[in-house]
């Protein structure tokens, strides 16, 4: 294994963890507990009256709840609402949020709003007024980190995040209880997330954006730090690689001390990351298809989409229940976060067959779309050059059904700077090597790609993603297989859900995703 400072394991206590804490429940019976730290109360937030809630962030109640009101969660979108929740609405200092205006009438019932002064007139509910949102439930996420026992892991990387997380989170599953995983990856999102611990064994965390990992990491504090990959992404925040891996690396700077550092053996400016993480980690494992990583891919089979790996020089082999060579990559980020926490991660790695990704992230959908059988592939949910090249290689890799070809929906690719025209137009290369048939592209961003494809593959260029639908469902035919990918803003992913919602094997369709506030960009 690479240099390693040999701590005791952040990942052997989970039994200990849970002694301690049941123990910790009898003496927490009253909820005016405290612990032995100078006093300062540290219990988790479903368990905070009304005036612990205005003491630990600085606020002031205009509107007390009832006098036996706890809250349920700290609500931060509108998916995570319950009974009894601390509702945070959508203001200009914290980037996600509720709506309460879409809210329906029951779950408002009991609820509590954490209000700003821009949000202080919502008169309807009791409200707790702070400076600050953003910084209120930052304080929050630092007192409830304060009092988790269980084991945090931070996700970062400019591609793969999302994935590993999901993979990561499913496999920690099968070793304890989780904390809900959430893909709202900025400061706002994590801290909210944190702020929602309360006595599960494992939370995993996925950190974003290159100039919000330091801040997101120094308030997680994580037991287990995973970058997965250095790539061209977010490059109007860091304008080179160099300054992309050093803004990443800040993940280890915050490591719980004996942390594991978990590193992509593959990525850019390895050495630079490495000396970052050795000054702060007790454990490096590196993983990936670099013939020096701990734990390395030897082979990924992509008719029976299984992965054979050495793990610190021990051979396995199991099934993946997900598409591509990346995911192969990303399920050995797993196994070494699992190796480095020194669980048994033969075990462990049996369950990567078992999870399937959500819509966005890579997933397949068989369809019937105006009698034509057709295979959809929905990894919509976000694009930069890595994952747009890794998603045409799974289309390469697929073979169409009889009479079929292989088709290609792309939007833009945003947040890429100066040289974005650059990088859309080199996909050409990637799209010629993997023989897609036809291409249909969204976005102005697109144009350079398609002023490079050769006449007969172009498909058409969308002037609007409801264009894009009607143009699909009318072109698209009978054993075609389609993949659609674009930053989240192009759209596309509205594009795909629209497809599939259109199967006819589908008796109950899901409801649509809102195409009008983006329409307008693509007209």
């Amino acid at each position: 294994m690479s240099e390693e400072k040999q701590r005791a394991s952040p990942g052997g206590g989970v039994v200990e963890r849970r002694r301690r804490r049941a123990g910790a429940s009898a003496a927490e019976s009253s909820p005016d507990h405290g612990d032995s730290s100078g006093g300062r109360e540290t219990f988790p937030l479903t368990r905070c009256r009304a005036e612990d809630l205005a003491k630990i962030t600085g606020g002031r109640w205009l509107e007390f709840p009832a006098p036996d009101w706890r809250p349920s969660s700290l609500a931060f979108i509108n998916a995570t609402v319950r009974q009894r929740s601390l509702l945070i609405p959508k203001t200009s200092t914290f980037c996600n949020g509720v709506d309460l205006w879409s809210l329906m009438p029951f779950k408002r019932w009991n609820c509590a709003v954490l209000v700003d002064k821009s949000t202080a007139q919502l008169t309807r509910y009791p409200r707790l007024q702070v400076e600050s949102a953003t910084d209120a439930v930052a304080i929050l996420a630092r007192h409830m980190r304060d009092n988790f026992a269980g084991t945090i892991l931070a996700v970062t990387g400019s591609v793969g995040k999302t994935s590993t997380c999901a993979l990561l989170h499913h496999t920690l599953s099968g070793l304890g209880t989780c904390a809900a995983l959430h893909t709202l990856n900025m400061q706002d999102g994590t801290s909210a997330q944190l702020a929602n611990l309360s006595d599960e064994d494992f939370c995993v965390l996925e950190i974003a954006g290159p100039e919000n990992v330091g801040p997101a990491s120094r308030i997680a504090r994580p037991h287990v730090a995973v970058l997965t990959a250095i790539a061209p992404a977010h490059l109007i925040h860091a304008d080179s690689l160099h300054k992309i891996a050093r803004l990443k690396a800040c993940i280890f700077d915050w490591l719980e001390p004996g942390g594991v550092a978990v590193i992509n053996r593959s990525v850019p400016h390895f050495e630079q990351i490495h000396d970052k993480a050795r000054r702060n980690a007790g454990k490096i494992v590196t993983y990936g298809d670099h013939p020096e990583a701990d734990i390395r891919l030897l082979n990924y089979d992509v008719d029976s989409q299984v992965v054979s790996a050495s793990v610190c020089g021990e051979e396995i082999s199991y099934p993946m229940s997900v598409a591509g060579r990346h995911m192969a990559v990303n399920s050995l980020a797993v196994l070494a976060a699992v190796y480095g926490l020194a669980f048994e991660w033969r075990g462990a790695a049996s369950y990567l067959g078992r999870k399937t990704l959500p819509p966005g992230r890579g997933s397949h959908h068989r369809a019937t779309i105006a009698g034509k059988q057709i295979l959809l592939i929905d990894d919509a949910y976000n694009a930069n050059p890595a994952s747009m090249k890794a998603a045409i290689e799974v289309l390469a890799q697929i073979e169409p059904a009889s009479g079929g070809e292989r088709v290609a929906v792309l939007g833009d690719m945003l947040e890429l700077g100066a040289e974005e025209a650059r990088y859309h137009a080199e996909l050409a290369q990637s799209i010629a090597e993997a023989g897609i048939d036809r291409v249909y592209v969204s976005g102005p961003l697109m144009s350079h790609l398609w002023e490079q494809l050769p006449v007969h593959i172009r498909g058409r260029k969308g002037k609007s993603a409801k264009h894009l639908i009607r143009v699909l469902k009318r072109e698209l035919g009978h054993g075609d297989v389609a993949l659609f990918k674009g930053s989240n803003a192009t759209n596309i992913f509205a594009v795909a859900s629209a497809l599939r919602d259109l199967d006819e094997n589908n008796p109950t369709p899901r409801p649509r995703a809102d195409l009008g506030s983006f329409a307008r960009l693509y007209t």
